[in-house]
């Protein structure tokens, strides 16, 4: 059993120094039982250099994705970088990506909540959308099971692939790949290992879901538990 907050927060004014949805994603029944201690979202790492060496701009649409997955392919190169060894909650990465994007946020919320389905139209389509980009090999084909995050990050500053498809926590595994060292930094960029590696905070989705919007998960929590 955890304690409810609500007292922390008051003392501390949590409630107004916290985004509201961020605050709100921690309550239940309209109280407060954890707090937010990272946010982190869903997009895509590509190399700079890999797509302009290609001719490949940045994909505006899921369909300019996977015709870029699909020349990568076509080249030797990898579709994307992804993988879940050393850590299989990776998966959660990728099955986040399928149904917020695919199936849609809205949707989602409302099996979260208990009103639709989970068998749904809907999930059934993001579901059996996962199935085909990895079979088809848009996961870092054969490799997927063989790749961990930091793997991935060596493949993509290497060339490997225009792509890797991650949170936004895999910066710190970018870190030790674009950098000075390895010959692939540039002072000049907003961070000390860019470019050639760039970050896109969310990814092309399809139209029905306009206007684009961000995954915007929470990672870690804190809560307190209560005393016996």
């Amino acid at each position: 059993m955890i304690d409810p907050l609500e007292n922390y927060s008051s003392e501390y004014g949590w409630k107004d120094s916290l985004l509201s949805p961020l605050y709100e994603a921690c309550t239940v029944d309209g109280k407060l039982y954890s707090i937010p201690v990272s946010l982190n979202t869903v997009g895509l790492f590509y190399n700079k250099k890999v797509m302009e060496e290609n001719g490949w701009e940045l994909p505006k649409s899921v369909d300019d994705l996977t015709a870029i997955m699909d020349e990568a392919m076509s080249k030797g190169l990898y579709a994307t970088l992804a993988g879940n060894k050393g850590w299989r909650p990776n998966n959660e990465n990728y099955t986040t990506l399928m149904l917020n994007y695919f199936a849609g946020p809205d949707v989602l919320y409302d099996c979260l909540s208990g009103t639709k389905d989970w068998t749904c139209d809907e999930m059934k389509e993001a579901v059996d959308l996962s199935a085909q980009w990895y079979q088809k090999g848009y996961l870092a084909g054969d490799d997927y099971v063989n790749l961990s995050s930091s793997e991935a990050m060596a493949l993509l500053a290497s060339g490997k692939s225009p792509f890797a498809i991650s949170p936004s926590l895999f910066f710190q595994f970018a870190a030790d790949y674009f950098n000075d060292e390895n010959g692939n930094a540039d002072d000049r960029a907003l961070w000390h290992f860019l470019p050639p590696m760039w970050f896109l905070p969310r990814l092309p989705i399809p139209s029905a879901l306009r206007p684009p919007f961000l995954s915007m998960p929470l990672p870690n929590v804190r809560t307190r538990r209560q005393r016996s």
